[in-house]
């Protein structure tokens, strides 16, 4: 399997937040070639991603997934969890 992109699934029906910020601190460039029984794995800041869902709308605390697609355009979801965007604005200022 060949990934292209990578995203977290927020709780709003369809929406998206793309994980293109050049601040991502791990995980092989895209496109990049999955192979069978081994993950891929992303470090982002979860400051960055807290300001992000802030200008979405977003606070308090959101149950986000990770959405990975491949080239063939089949959806990835990981299991959810939540990102605390007010706390994490906090240590922000």
């Amino acid at each position: 399997m060949v990934l292209s992109s990578i995203a977290l699934s927020l709780p709003r029906s369809g929406e998206s937040l793309a994980l293109i910020d050049p601040t991502m601190r791990s995980g092989p460039p895209l496109p990049h070639e999955l192979l069978p029984r081994h993950s891929y794995m992303v470090g982002e800041d979860f400051i960055v991603i807290a300001e992000q869902l802030a200008r979405y709308g977003y606070s308090g605390q959101v149950r986000v997934r990770a959405l990975v697609r491949d080239q063939e355009g089949n959806a990835h979801r990981s299991k959810p969890w939540t990102i605390d965007v007010d706390g994490w604005l906090r240590q922000a200022s």
